[in-house]
């Protein structure tokens, strides 16, 4: 069936919705009114999907005392305002929530209109919300009125909205899976760290003496040693790259952002390139980042690592990134962690300079003082972190291909121009 064949019906919201509010929030110089049992929502946490819990939680007597409304499982969220991208998100509500002044909340009529759908529909409608609010409102808000006389097509049959829905939240629901088996992996890899290199339990570690080192380390493993960073690598940065180099597509270009993304284990949407030929002659007179180097975030964000575990062409920027040219490969997977570490991140925040914007210089971290395990043990190390990376991997690599098959059927489900009955899709977990 067809859109043509299937009806499909033009709807305001205001008629779709059992009800649409927003929230508001208690007051914050009142402690009572905070850190009590009920989740409480800002509008930047709608970068989330799916709603499952929030960073702040209130009172009773926070709910009783402010104009905060409880958004209940099946709502779907709209942040209103706020910074840089965050109006315009939309997120659907898996655990009742309270929200703030900056959300508005739809709360679907399940007999015109299925929740999960509603929440698809807007979703992919970000770019219209945002020039909707821009062109109606005061300071580029939205605002409950222009929701309610917002006009939809949509299917007429909530049956069908709801197969649609459920094909969508699959693929959702698998990216989400396979998002959390990317965290245990990860906390996998930085418990073995912990335990080898600061509890120092490490394999044969009852046959090693403890010993003084002398230093500000206190006891370390006889055998081992205290060397500085610059022992490990060399610390430099990139060539820089001017404004006029860069074009519309050609070899990635990253920033602070985009390793960031990395370090997280999010899908990169490149925004910036440079030539074939530009970065074909940065390699040939300078080099490039090779596997087992590591890119170091310095300045603003400090001291988020991300370490080249695959031939991927990409340049970076200068003074936007450090560049540890790792001497012996065994070391790299080991100065990954240790950057992560709590003693690796301040040492690492310890050399930083400025006051509003901190930065690091490549002076200070050559400077940094760390402890050098032998070579057998960073190499036993190394190998079973690369396996832990290597399945992190194909799990990254599965979840961007199941948010493009989500993407590009998401516009055509939603418009009708794909019959949902007609599709035999099975979304299945990849074995790691």
């Amino acid at each position: 069936m067809t859109r043509h064949e299937e009806k499909y019906i033009k709807i305001r919201l205001k008629d779709a919705c059992e009800s649409i509010f927003s929230g508001g929030t208690p007051d914050t110089r009142k402690p009572e009114y905070w850190g009590g049992e009920y989740l409480w929502l800002s509008s930047g946490e709608t970068r989330n999907k799916f709603i499952k819990t929030a960073e702040k939680t209130i009172t009773k007597d926070g709910v009783d005392n402010s104009s905060t409304r409880l958004a209940k499982i099946g709502d779907v969220l709209i942040a209103s305002a706020g910074q840089g991208k965050t109006r315009g998100q939309t997120s659907y509500v898996l655990k009742d929530t309270y929200i703030n002044q900056s959300i508005i909340a739809l709360r679907a009529n399940g007999k015109k209109m299925d929740s999960l759908y509603l929440f698809y529909l807007l979703s992919g409608k970000y770019d219209t919300l945002r020039n909707m609010s821009d062109a109606n409102a005061i300071r580029g808000s939205l605002t409950c009125k222009m929701f309610e006389s917002m006009e939809l097509i949509v299917p007429e049959d909530v049956e069908i909205q709801k197969r649609i829905a459920s094909l969508l939240f699959d693929y959702d629901s698998l990216i989400e899976n396979n998002s959390r088996r990317i965290q245990i992996l990860d906390n996998m890899a930085k418990m073995i760290y912990d335990d080898w290199f600061v509890k120092f339990k490490f394999p044969g570690y009852k046959t090693i003496k403890i010993i003084e080192s002398e230093t500000e380390f206190g006891e370390i493993p006889e055998g081992w040693e205290i060397k500085k960073l610059s022992d490990f690598a060399e610390i430099t940065s990139s060539k820089r790259i001017y404004a006029k180099d860069y074009v519309e597509s050609g070899v990635p270009f990253y920033r602070s952002k985009e390793i960031i993304q990395k370090y997280n284990y999010e899908a990169i949407n490149t925004e910036l390139f440079i030539s074939r030929k530009s970065y074909d002659d940065i390699k040939s007179k300078f080099g490039v980042p090779k596997i087992g180097d590591i890119l170091l975030t310095s300045v603003g964000t400090l001291g988020i690592p991300f370490l080249v575990n695959s031939q991927e062409e990409f340049y970076f920027k200068d003074g936007n990134l450090m560049w540890f040219k790792i001497y012996k490969k065994q070391n790299s997977e080991y100065i990954y962690y240790w950057i992560q570490s709590n003693s690796g991140k301040q040492n690492l925040l310890n050399t930083s300079i400025g006051t509003s914007q901190g930065a690091f210089t490549i002076v200070n971290i050559k400077q940094i003082k760390i402890i050098q395990p032998p070579k057998e043990l960073c190499i036993e190390f190394s190998a079973i972190i690369s396996k832990l990376q290597k399945r992190i991997e194909l799990l990254v690599s599965t979840n961007k291909n199941l948010a493009a098959t989500r993407n590009l059927l998401l516009p055509k489900l939603i418009s009708g121009e794909l019959d949902v009955s007609e599709l035999d899709i099975k979304v299945s977990e990849v074995e790691v």
